[in-house]
């Protein structure tokens, strides 16, 4: 009996150091992992939500209504249009620009950008590369408190450019379209004007 008690006397410490050593091993071969947040990027997602995004075809239709029911701002910079393409009909105000060519005076501001002035009581639409600086574009004109329909082209050109839509590359600013692309213009903008003209008709 004595002999049980000394051998478990023995025995016991090694089993007790054993035991600490292979829970410090499942502690340091299993680390503690924190979980990922639900929602990331919470201020993006403020600014998102504070402004309405609209959708490629939105972008189309505006684009064939020339300038009658609002305008797109390419915020990119000069050298980005030239690199990565432009879309004709966005006029290219540089980010940085933003709340000072909104301020001009409307023969200021085409003779600066050769394009009308975005007209206040119509949609401004910002776009960009991803769509990051137009948020930014898009809250720099609010505090200018002159324009409220403001909006935002969250896919900005690469999802234009995944929707296949038409650009040019280069240092020519006004491309001229051909073949199938000049045949698509002409008919948008006789589409155009019959829907105005239809519109009249109704008025009248």
């Amino acid at each position: 009996m004595r002999g049980a008690v000394l051998l478990m006397a023995c025995v016991m410490p090694l089993l007790c150091w054993q035991l600490a050593g292979g829970t410090r091993q499942r502690l340091i071969r299993r680390p503690h992992r924190v979980p990922r947040a639900k929602h990331s990027a919470p201020e993006m997602t403020e600014v998102k939500a504070h402004f309405p995004e609209v959708t490629f075809e939105q972008v189309r239709d505006v684009l064939k209504h020339h300038g009658k029911k609002g305008s797109v701002i390419d915020v990119r910079e000069p050298q980005e249009l030239i690199d990565d393409g432009r879309v004709k009909g966005f006029i290219n105000v540089p980010l940085q620009d933003v709340q000072e060519a909104f301020g001009m005076h409307p023969e200021d501001f085409k003779n600066r950008y050769e394009s009308e002035k975005p007209d206040p009581k119509k949609d401004v639409i910002f776009s960009c590369r991803s769509g990051r600086r137009a948020l930014i574009a898009a809250e720099k004109l609010e505090e200018l408190g002159t324009y409220q329909r403001i909006k935002v082209y969250a896919g900005s050109f690469q999802d234009w450019f995944l929707h296949n839509g038409e650009f040019t590359q280069g240092l020519d600013n006004n491309p001229k379209a051909t073949g199938d692309a000049k045949k698509k213009e002409k008919k948008e903008k006789k589409e155009s004007d019959d829907e105005e003209e239809a519109a009249e008709d109704g008025d009248n």
